[in-house]
């Protein structure tokens, strides 16, 4: 629900049935009482004053009296009204509950949760209802289930308006919000930004097509701007959540973090992040606000380390990736550490907060407030947990997973059916569902009840929205297997579509993608065209052999790759249209290319990349007045999308616009400053405008933020060469020969080698 402006409502009697509002009621007409009251009294003042001089002292000493208690009545109720605590939400993205010393950990050491658990709430048995991070935070941000709020994945979904958050509710109340994000998953085109006054989820431009590789942003830097933010607002009440994502595959923690752990890198993030953590809490320390705000940390979801063959997280929704830390601290409120042993739910957070803050929990929330058990935990009661793992079904035809967690049995419905008893078998090795089938059964049945308790009619309409290349590409970067696809190819599931028999393909696509980044294409070449011969619906591997392909220049093989998931009209076909019509484009083939790319746009006309892949075609192409409005139209639709206006940049540069050129590079700069595009531009700007020494200097800029600047490689060599840094043009010309790819740049390469050695010959 997006903030609206604040409107004059005369109150209703339902409104004045709440205890809460009437109160307030009762306080703000005492108070409005007591000020005529004192205004009379200084009116009568004045007027003794003026009859009365003699009696002056007697009067003033009495009206004193008067005015001191009139002023203990008109606070006489703040001192009994709660505090306004400043609220911190910490989600630890991919952390697992048992890789934190708090919660018995031997593996990994985390003084600073650990602190915060020391002297705080300890809840042992928190579970997600999501595994992976975008369903998993809205659950927590709006204490509602998946099957209520209707997102499901990464990738498709966005949270609707009507939507009630937690920031929604706190800025409602005055507070101050800001959102420090680490990651595009919850980019705030998929919702969640709604309710903060800063969303900060400023991590760069990964426009890149289908690169396995991404730019993360590190812990530090996301506590360094949370501190900043909340140094800025101290004065009123604030709300902040910080989300770090570290610990989320590949694991790559700094350096000093991977001799710490030198056999577990994951480790190494967790320890990391921990010390990042330890940041935010000592400023919140030295800054006098630790007495007034509330903590809660937690994570979106655990990790699979290769439990049940799950390497990562996403497909299975065990205890590994299920079981999730939360702790809850207030030095004030909770003055001593208690471990809660009930089991608790996402959904369970923001009613807590709320209920904590002293705020009315909205209707909407299915979660319960934890306060009654914090001050009783041996008062608790077990709510039942539903829980969800619905990527491989949406993206890749697999059976949907759906579960229940009641009381101390756990139950996953799938064609292979699961039930654990996980107070005696928590790392769920033994499946009872063939032994103790009534359980099962019971089980089965309450499962279904629940789903139909606890879904809107909004979720069950709810479709999935179209997802341009751009968004997949990012998530796909970060790990995650997404499609965008409307529909699902089956109707019945059978054994041989439960994860548990696929699960080696996912591990095998996995491999393919280590394999192309250790510098081994054709391995992955071979291991992706394997996955597809075993699975031809498994829409996204199209996508990622298309990619291997075109990156080691057979790019006719990738356009045959795509044409082949394109004839079986597979779930992902708008992702794999407009990626052909990319790869037609660098081939040269900009009316096919064009033709292609527009009917992605008849289907989706907001499709971010395909308009983003046509204004390039159209410039290509020598096009300019097409290119321009598509570039607009893009720009209008995100105007942080640093690639668009570099892009622009270019299509002026083409027309010796520079001015125009300039100042749509220096826009792309301003929101990407490690775009290294808007660099080269900038160069041939400068060089065109007789400026050598800043033509240089963006292009050296452009090489060192990106060793694939092929173009500004070449620029740099010959410009040097014509000023006579003959030491310095052989370096880059040397760099272009060996890095440039052939298929590109085969008759650039050979002319380079060519100038080298009359260089070399010259200056001997």
């Amino acid at each position: 629900m997006r903030a609206s402006p604040p409107k004059y409502v005369p109150y209703s009697p339902k409104q004045l049935s709440d205890e809460r509002t009437y109160k307030s009621l009762i306080l703000q007409k005492q108070r409005r009482k007591v000020k005529k009251t004192i205004q009379n009294a200084l009116a009568v003042k004045e007027n003794y004053l003026k009859r009365f001089s003699t009696s002056r002292f007697f009067i003033l000493t009495s009206l004193a009296m008067i005015i001191l208690v009139l002023w203990t009545i008109l606070n006489l109720s703040a001192a009994n009204r709660s505090p306004s605590w400043n609220v911190l939400l910490i989600t630890v993205d991919t952390l697992r509950a048992d890789y934190l010393s708090c919660y018995g950990s031997k593996k990994v050491r985390t003084p600073h949760i650990d602190q915060l658990a020391e002297n705080g709430i300890v809840f042992e048995k928190a579970f997600a209802h999501n595994v992976i991070t975008l369903p998993s935070h809205i659950n927590i941000l709006t204490g509602t289930y998946p099957i209520y709020h209707g997102v499901q994945d990464n990738a498709g979904f966005r949270l609707g308006e009507k939507a009630i958050t937690l920031s929604e509710v706190l800025k409602k109340e005055g507070y101050k919000t800001g959102a420090f994000i680490g990651a595009f998953p919850l980019d705030d085109r998929f919702g969640l930004g709604q309710g903060f006054d800063l969303y900060d989820d400023f991590y760069g431009d990964t426009t890149a097509q289908n690169d396995f590789s991404f730019v993360e942003r590190r812990a530090e830097d996301v506590v360094r701007r949370a501190v900043e933010w909340i140094d800025q607002n101290r004065q009123e009440n604030w709300f902040c959540w910080v989300h770090i994502y570290d610990p989320h595959a590949p694991y790559n923690p700094p350096p000093s973090y991977k001799e710490k752990y030198p056999g577990n890198f994951y480790a190494g993030e967790v320890a990391y992040s921990d010390s990042a953590l330890g940041n935010l809490f000592g400023f919140l320390k030295k800054a006098e606000l630790e007495e007034n705000t509330l903590v809660v940390l937690t994570s979106d979801h655990g990790e699979g380390l290769g439990d049940h063959q799950e390497p990562t997280h996403g497909v299975f929704a065990y205890n590994t990736t299920l079981h999730i830390p939360l702790i809850v601290y207030q030095p004030k409120l909770f003055t001593e550490h208690k471990t809660v042993k009930f089991m608790v739910r996402h959904i369970d957070i923001m009613p807590t907060v709320l209920d904590i803050a002293g705020f009315k929990i909205p209707k909407e929330v299915q979660g319960h407030s934890l306060k009654p058990i914090i001050r009783n935990p041996d008062k608790g009661r077990v709510e039942d947990c539903y829980f969800e793992a619905m990527t491989p079904h949406l993206n890749r035809d697999w059976a949907p997973l759906q579960g229940v967690l009641s009381d101390q049995f756990k139950y996953i419905d799938l064609p292979i059916k699961e039930l654990y008893d996980i107070e005696s078998d928590y790392r769920e090795e033994n499946n009872l569902a063939a032994t103790d089938m009534l359980t099962a059964d019971k089980l089965n049945k309450h499962l279904q009840t629940l789903i139909k308790k606890y879904s809107s009619k909004t979720s069950k309409e709810i479709r999935r929205v179209k997802e341009d290349p751009q968004t997949l590409e990012r998530l796909r970067a970060l790990g995650y297997v997404s499609g965008s696809g409307q529909r699902t190819l089956k109707g019945k599931y059978t054994q041989e579509d439960d994860p548990k028999k696929l699960i080696h393909l996912d591990n095998m696509s996995h491999t393919a993608i280590d394999e192309y980044l250790l510098g081994n294409p054709s391995r992955a070449i071979e291991l992706f065209n394997e996955v597809i011969e075993r699975r031809p619906t498994m829409g996204l591997t199209y996508s990622q052999l298309s990619f291997v392909y075109h990156e080691v220049g057979q790019t006719e093989k990738a356009i045959q790759t795509l044409e082949k998931g394109l004839a079986l009209n597979l779930n992902n076909r708008l992702e794999l249209m407009a990626k052909l019509g990319i790869y037609l484009q660098e081939k040269g083939e900009f009316k096919r290319s064009i033709e292609i790319l527009q009917g992605v746009l008849e289907e989706d006309p907001d499709h971010a990349e395909a308009l983003n892949y046509l204004g390039i075609s159209y410039w290509r192409s020598g096009q300019y007045d097409k290119a321009i409005p598509i570039f607009e139209k893009l720009i209008v639709l995100d105007s942080g999308y640093a690639s668009a206006y570099n892009n622009l940049g270019s299509v002026y540069l083409s027309q010796k616009k520079y001015e125009l050129a300039t100042e749509n590079f220096v826009k792309a700069l301003k929101y990407d400053s490690r775009l290294a595009g808007p660099y080269n531009g900038l160069g041939v700007v400068y060089v065109n405008q007789g400026d050598n020494s800043a033509a240089i200097e963006n292009w050296k800029k452009a090489v060192e933020l990106d060793n694939q600047q092929y173009d500004a490689l070449y620029n740099l060599g010959i410009l040097l060469t014509q000023v006579g840094r003959f030491g310095e043009a052989v370096d880059y010309l040397e760099r272009f020969i060996q890095t440039a790819p052939p298929h590109k740049y085969e008759k650039d390469i050979e002319k380079m080698k060519e100038l080298v050695a009359r260089i070399k010959k010259n200056t001997r």
